[in-house]
């Protein structure tokens, strides 16, 4: 009795042991399956980071649907060209192209008091922007929701998969969770060999003002780093005419004065005795040298030096 028993459950752990095998191969050939060939609604923010994702996944096979839910687009002018250059980007390709709902204030309301830049206001937007493209995916059976905002270096990466996964559990979908920055190059190429626009901000309105204080902030920059060369290169030719002056005599006509000038304190003291203003025109060499000075009028010989190396 103990042995029939004993072979009873033998044989149910090996049923049992087979069948889970044939489930196991079963969901691999399954999971096989929508790894080659799923069903994708990808999320586009705009027409030029779509086309790294497009170009990807239409080349792996899959059949895509781009999904636009951008409510964070302002103004309305700026979110209907977005729109329509993505759009045109798609039908290009063969690629349908639906547009979800646009409600700037409904993205107000969904970032609430979280204005400042960082992961905190950008993963409330994403988390918005998700919503509708993961609802859709679910509508018609698509086997997984994708962005395009992953191409972006100026983006939260992180935050973007996290969000999207969240979305797409919801919404019983799998989430294509990507990182295509290193295509950021390519994406640009693509874009402008396509003829689209490029946004320079995010789109929404804090990321207008973020972007045009960043490139203010970045103009001063180069502004000042311009003037700081200016500035030693000023400093050089000074010195190098002050050298020169020092070596040999002047002659000229400033002040009234005529005949030579011995040395640099009588060339300052001229100015001074003449009230300040020392015209340089006409100044040359005694030896009848090629340094001949542009007009100006210069209240000190270093001023005067700077203009000679003009």
């Amino acid at each position: 009795m103990q042995v029939a028993e004993t072979m009873d459950i033998s044989q149910a752990m090996q049923v049992l042991q087979a069948m889970l095998a044939y489930a196991v191969l079963q969901f691999s050939v399954k999971a096989l399956r929508i790894a080659l060939d799923m069903k994708i609604v990808l999320h586009a923010c705009c027409g030029p980071c779509s086309t790294v994702p497009l170009k990807l996944l239409r080349e792996q096979g899959h059949e895509l649907c781009v999904f636009f839910s951008n409510s964070n687009i302002q103004p309305e002018a700026e979110y209907i060209r977005r729109r329509d250059v993505a759009a045109k980007y798609a039908s290009e390709l063969g690629v349908e192209f639906i547009e979800g709902t646009y409600d700037p204030n409904d993205w107000i309301r969904a970032v609430g008091d979280h204005r400042a830049y960082g992961v905190e206001r950008c993963s409330h937007c994403y988390r918005m922007r998700f919503a509708e493209p993961a609802a859709y995916a679910r509508e018609i059976g698509a086997d997984a929701l994708a962005t395009s905002l992953t191409i972006s270096p100026y983006q939260f990466t992180n935050a973007i998969n996290a969000e999207l996964k969240k979305a797409a559990d919801l919404n019983g979908v799998a989430a294509l969770e990507s990182d295509y920055r290193s295509q950021y190059r390519l994406s640009v190429e693509l874009s402008r060999a396509a003829g689209m626009y490029r946004q320079n901000f995010c789109g929404c309105m804090y990321s207008q003002v973020e972007a045009q204080e960043q490139r203010d902030a970045a103009k001063l920059k180069r502004e000042r780093a311009k003037a700081k060369r200016r500035l030693a290169r000023s400093e050089q030719i000074t010195a190098q005419t002050l050298a020169r002056l020092e070596k040999g005599k002047w002659s000229t006509g400033i002040c009234g004065m005529g005949g030579l000038i011995d040395s640099m304190e009588e060339f300052a003291g001229c100015g001074l005795r003449a009230g300040g203003g020392v015209d340089v025109r006409g100044v040359a060499d005694v030896n009848g040298g090629a340094n001949a000075i542009s007009g100006a009028d210069t209240g000190s010989c270093a001023d005067a030096a700077a203009e000679l190396g003009n």
